[in-house]
């Protein structure tokens, strides 16, 4: 694809997977020329680009080559970055090798692995949780009893979670010592299976098509697990936050609260935007957002990040300053960066990042937060029946309409009926009306993208994966018509549920 190069700026992006589309269409609309990196020859945003190179990202020496005569011949004024795992590495070495402005490699291994995120942020006072590495050498002496006292010193629950990579890949959960030890040993044995076997692991976050140059799977191909952390599970509510870092500093952009599966996978299966303190009355709950707003500038700081988009997991409990899971150099995928946070305040976070590389006139700040919720569909089970998109606003306006009368489905739908027992997670249609009484003739339906179709059979939605190839919807809550932002939030709740209702779920 491509175009006439209107202001003479031109960009590369290494990882060009769907979700880098967005990304790359920005740039391109703003006239930078973009020429995009990947592994994989039929990756998505490869044809979405001026132009398109087939590169291992996961090897720096052959991206950083493969850029540097890039810039010889044509020249090169910054990286774009997308969505992307292990590998962000490769574009902060492009970054210091070539002197671009952005994120550099050694903040991007801060990012990427968990145990220099934990231990750089714990030296300053930024993260408070016992935290210990099961590293090559702790598996190669593994044995019985082999953590000693550190089993005891953990406050339970306890998670295990691989050292590199995103998502919920790998994530398991330990009540107790015993619990700990058990989890342990099925690790190892998983692992000397998989060297027997002859397949090797550990390839979280590799381009599709690229090669695995990661060390845990040389460790696995030596009968050991991939590298892990254990640490304390920390408590409290999940909240998402979107980001950027300029000259002028950290501008946090949006800060979402997260719907999750129960443990072990705490699979994000909805968002709803935060409102910050001062779009309703002042006094009518804390001022979360200025919180973890000052909050993550002391973390930007201390990982040294710097000219870079930023997404953030964070877990909040009332009394308690916030506490990161993780953080990364680049924005947020599953629809939030590209639809979900421009939606609700009005901020395309990866055109304003490209205008700031640019030197053109920038705006991180939102206007206004709007009450807003995407929801995916987090269904177990075969579906006998799915809703389309009028049916959907159907529902909505049944539920207005006839507050508190439980049973009233769209016409379409009336003919579904419960042939077989709702198992799982489906819910039965005759809540699609609600049942609380409430009209909530406020909220409405912004975007519905449904990939589900009738017959389907959906497994448990343990992986983000799972869950972006069924679609989603988005919601939005007329903000001037409730008391306050959280019933607000209650009243997409409840819209929610309607909607998720009128499928049929056996």
């Amino acid at each position: 694809m491509e175009v006439a190069l209107k202001n003479g700026k031109r960009a590369a992006i290494v990882g060009a997977s769907a979700e880098a589309i967005h990304t790359i269409e920005a740039a391109r609309a703003l006239g930078v020329r973009v020429t995009a990196l990947d592994g994989n020859p039929q990756a998505a945003g490869l044809a979405a680009a001026d132009e398109a190179r087939v590169i291992d990202i996961s090897d720096e020496t052959a991206a950083l080559e493969c850029l540097r005569q890039i810039r010889k011949e044509e020249g090169l004024d910054f990286l774009l970055v997308a969505p992307i795992g292990r590998y962000l590495t490769t574009t902060g070495a492009v970054n210091d090798a070539l002197e671009l402005r952005g994120i550099s490699k050694e903040a991007a291994e801060r990012c990427t692995d968990k145990w220099e995120f934990h231990r750089t942020l714990a030296e300053a006072g930024l993260r408070e949780c016992r935290c210990e590495l099961l590293d090559h050498a702790f598996w190669k002496r593994y044995g019985a009893g082999v953590m000693g006292e550190r089993e005891t010193a953990f406050s339970y629950p306890v998670v295990l979670k691989p050292r590199y990579g995103s998502g919920s890949r790998g994530i398991r959960i330990a009540e107790s010592a015993e619990a700990l030890r058990a989890e342990l040993e099925t690790l190892r044995q998983e692992s000397a299976g998989v060297s027997e076997s002859g397949i090797s692991g550990g390839t979280d976050a590799l381009p599709p098509g690229g090669k695995n140059s990661l060390p845990e799977s040389r460790a696995a191909e030596s009968g050991y697990p991939e590298d892990y952390v254990a640490e304390e599970l920390v408590s409290g509510e999940e909240y998402g936050a979107d980001g950027a870092v300029t000259a002028d500093g950290f501008h946090l952009i949006l800060l979402r609260k997260k719907r999750l599966t129960p443990l072990p996978a705490r699979q994000a299966v909805g968002y709803v935007s935060v409102v910050p303190q001062g779009q309703k009355e002042a006094g009518e709950r804390e001022d979360l957002t200025g919180a973890v707003a000052l909050y993550l500038e002391r973390i930007v700081r201390v990982l040294g990040l710097r000219d870079c988009l930023l997404h953030a997991d964070l877990m909040i409990a009332r009394g308690r300053a916030p506490f990161v899971i993780e953080l990364s150099a680049r924005p947020s995928g599953h629809f939030l960066h590209d639809l979900f946070t421009p939606l609700a305040t009005g901020v395309d976070m990866a055109a304003e990042m490209v205008k700031y590389q640019m030197g053109a006139p920038y705006c991180f700040v939102p206007e206004r937060v709007e009450p807003m919720m995407i929801r995916y569909f987090d269904f177990t089970g075969r579906a006998a029946y799915v809703p389309d998109e009028e049916e959907v606003k159907e529902v909505l306006d049944c539920a207005a309409e006839t507050a508190g009368q439980v049973g009233v489905l769209p016409e379409s739908a009336r003919d579904v009926r419960a042939e077989e027992p709702v198992s799982g997670n489906g819910r039965a249609p005759e809540i699609a009306a609600g049942s609380s009484g409430e009209a909530d003739d406020t909220v409405h339906l912004v975007r519905y993208e449904c990939h589900i179709r009738q017959g389907d059979r959906l497994a448990a939605p343990d992986t983000g994966h799972v869950l972006m190839e069924r679609g989603f919807f988005i919601l939005r809550a007329q903000d001037d018509k409730y008391a306050s932002s959280a019933e607000a939030e209650e009243a997409l709740e409840r819209a929610a549920e309607r909607v998720l209702g009128a499928f049929r779920i056996v």
